[in-house]
């Protein structure tokens, strides 16, 4: 079984958050897996103001996310028979029409923007008769939603008292990469799909 992992938006390179998510799941399931980063290839608009590379991240978050819910089925991607997919990178996932785990996903919010046949890609997967979809949602993350659909199962989470930053909406975002529960989910689940 080969596993294919998708990152957000704004991630140019693998970083060491999604080695060790990688290496964990290959650890509980014994397979192989791989952090896939895309290039979009897009230009910038030229930054006069201030917080220049605060508006550079900014900017390149909103082009990298209008172009995967665009391009999501054109994007050649690593052949896999699981992909995982973090943020916009869970569009990538669900574009596949596979097996999916999607995490801190902002699916919900492309149907209600998007009507055209990219979202119809996402809803068929969604109710698929195959394609099985785990949608794990941090409860303080406020880009990730449930989704509904036949096959997808909605697994909420929240960070422990331990853990406070995980209840601001920015780190809770981010926060799935390092989360043992998190991890330990997906492994669960993947394995009841065998």
């Amino acid at each position: 079984m080969k596993i294919v992992i998708f990152p957000g938006v704004g991630d140019d390179e693998v970083r060491p958050s999604h080695k060790y998510f990688a290496n964990e799941l290959e650890k509980g399931l014994g397979c192989e897996t791989e952090v896939f980063v895309w290039e979009n290839g897009h230009d910038h608009p030229v930054i006069t103001l201030p917080f220049k590379d605060t508006r550079n991240f900014v900017c390149e978050v909103i082009l990298d996310f209008q172009h995967v819910v665009i391009h999501a089925k054109e994007i050649k991607v690593p052949e896999a028979d699981i992909y995982i997919g973090h943020s916009a990178g869970s569009i990538l996932a669900l574009a596949q029409n596979k097996p999916c785990v999607i995490f801190a996903s902002p699916a919900a919010l492309v149907e209600l923007i998007y009507e055209d046949e990219a979202v119809k890609t996402y809803k068929d997967v969604m109710n698929g008769t195959e394609n099985k979809v785990l949608n794990i949602v941090n409860k303080y993350d406020v880009i990730a939603y449930p989704l509904d659909g036949t096959n997808v199962e909605n697994y909420e989470y929240q960070g422990g008292w331990f853990k406070p930053l995980t209840y601001f909406p920015v780190t809770a975002h981010i926060h799935y990469w390092r989360s043992k529960k998190v991890i330990k989910k997906i492994i669960e689940t993947i394995k009841g799909w065998q």
